[in-house]
């Protein structure tokens, strides 16, 4: 009974927590059988925290892209207001345009970092000013959705300054330490104690059925 290691790491994981799950739900105490029980459990769960940390920068650049166009859809809005033909649109566009013009475009093309900070005292300075606001057709939606778009990048960008600090081994690294340690470890462990003890033979099925599968 032996995992293929050609599998994706998603794979392996979702079969690493089956077994560990299976074994566990037997309440086998044997030594060897719970080390390498936990062994298995433990790399699971590191591989799969390395996985998603590996994703996070291009979630990173989604997110960032999305809060991008919609500083450009503000430009193109205010600057629309500014020149409307309507008294009350047109002073609410000026009073609008003001505040994005303290920033600009440009800001799009900051750092992360210094972009978010950008980002956060326009949207303060658009709150000051929220009657104007509100008479510009289609900036207050506009003004919500980039701040729940700079709401979801400052939550990925926490998570991967996170992970960052926390930077261990890559996930490919660990797969094959995860597939050492089932094939090598509990696998073979279970092969082997399946031919004298009943119990860790109907084990041993239940997890031929699992592998099967995948």
């Amino acid at each position: 009974m032996t995992f293929n290691h050609s599998n994706k790491a998603a794979t392996l994981a979702d079969f690493a927590r089956s077994a560990v799950g299976s074994c566990r739900a037997k309440g086998f105490t044997e030594k060897n059988f719970v080390r390498l029980t936990d062994t298995v459990d433990t790399l699971e769960k590191t591989m799969t925290t390395a996985i998603k940390r590996d994703k996070i920068p291009s979630n990173l650049e989604a997110l960032d892209a999305n809060r991008d166009n919609l500083i450009r859809t503000l430009k193109a809005l205010v600057t629309a207001a500014a020149l409307h033909p309507d008294s009350a649109q047109q002073a609410a566009g000026k009073a609008a345009k003001a505040v994005f013009d303290k920033y600009g475009v440009k800001i799009a093309r900051e750092s992360y970092e210094s972009e978010t900070t950008y980002v956060r005292s326009m949207l303060a300075d658009f709150d000051a000013i929220a009657s104007s606001v509100k008479v510009v057709s289609g900036l207050s939606e506009t003004i919500d959705g980039l701040k729940e778009a700079e709401a979801a990048f400052e939550a990925e960008y926490a998570s991967y300054a996170q992970a960052v600090a926390n930077a261990g081994k890559s996930a490919t690294e660990l797969k094959k330490e995860l597939v050492a340690a089932l094939n090598s470890g509990l696998l073979a462990y279970i092969d082997a104690v399946s031919l004298v003890d009943d119990d860790f033979k109907a084990l041993q099925a239940e997890l031929t059925t699992i592998l099967a599968r995948m």
